[in-house]
């Protein structure tokens, strides 16, 4: 930026709570100074409540038990990107503010229409602002609700997305139909029949071809049924992965245009309200950025949480 701007803190993103928070984990009450955790930190703690409750409900499902988990990991996510906004939007508004100051003192204090022009730009910044700093406080009560700790208590932290290899979506994918099959009542029961049939025969005589025939249909039935949500889980991933790599090549050309803005307003070559214009329009890039970022991370997730194995990426199980 210009030498009498500093650098923007290239952090942010827009957030956005939960529509339908679910019902929170019970974990411990923080107490007093308690120190800063990070996500992974608000996940181990919610996983190992998750597996106490599961050992003490035979009612609870493993899947639910998973969404929950995932639940969390998101509002953890909701709440950083929330908070990071408001500190990209609040450095845009100081840029701005100081730019303001620049044209003023170029003017020798006389009001111009450059001013003027400047002036919506910052109430236009000061509106962000509040916006972002009421985002902050309604994700902060969704996190709260969910983990029973303090928004402030989570340690900043911007959302880093590594793809899945294709290895690792085969493993994933073999895992979800697996655990799919091993829910699947009618071929529980079909097993069961087996069972008993094969029991009460003396000596044990083979399957009809009737038997065979019923067994198979209803294992290429569940076979699709468990593709499904997995496949379903896979295209959300995949569309946030594409609009992440999509984002940051925009950021990259707002970035040489910002960069531009300012080598032109140095030597008077540039308006000083299209520099603000530029400022503007990397901040929202970045934030955008940051906000694909986090969608393709619990995107990510949500396919180890539909594959039965969110709670292992956790050092768990």
């Amino acid at each position: 930026m210009l030498a009498l701007f500093e650098e923007s803190d290239v952090r942010i993103t827009h957030g956005h709570p939960l529509e339908h928070p679910p019902s929170p984990i019970t974990l411990r009450s923080p107490e007093a100074h308690q120190p800063f955790v990070d996500i992974h930190t608000v996940l181990r703690r919610a996983a190992r409540e998750l597996q106490h409750v599961y050992a003490h409900d035979s009612s609870a499902s493993p899947a639910g038990l998973d969404a929950r988990l995932l639940a969390v990991f998101e509002a953890c996510h909701a709440l950083n990107i929330a908070r990071l906004q408001m500190l990209d939007v609040l450095d845009t508004q100081t840029g701005i503010d100081r730019l303001c100051h620049v044209v003023h003192a170029r003017a020798g204090g006389e009001p111009t229409p450059e001013m003027r022009k400047l002036a919506r730009a910052l109430a236009e910044t000061r509106r962000t602002a509040t916006l972002a700093g009421d985002a902050w406080h309604k994700t902060g009560r969704a996190f709260t609700r969910l983990t029973r700790l303090l928004p402030v208590q989570l340690e900043e932290d911007a959302p880093n997305f590594e793809a899945v290899d294709a290895d690792e979506m085969g493993r994933l994918e073999r895992a979800s139909e697996w655990r799919h099959l091993g829910s699947d009542e009618a071929l529980k029961q079909l097993a069961r029949e087996r069972a008993r049939r094969r029991q009460a025969m003396t000596p044990w005589a083979a399957p009809t071809p009737e038997h065979r025939c019923a067994w198979t249909t209803r294992m290429h039935d569940a076979c699709k049924k468990a593709a499904s949500p997995f496949t379903d889980a896979r295209e959300r991933y995949e569309q946030s992965a594409a609009d992440h790599s999509r984002v940051k090549e925009r950021v990259a050309q707002a970035e040489r245009v910002r960069q531009d803005a300012e080598n032109g307003f140095r030597i008077e070559a540039l308006a000083a309200h299209e520099l603000a214009a530029a400022l503007i329009e990397h901040s929202q890039l970045r934030r955008e950025a940051m906000q694909k970022a986090a969608r393709a991370c619990v995107a990510k997730y949500a396919l180890y949480a539909e594959a039965g194995l969110l709670p292992e990426q956790f050092g768990l199980r």
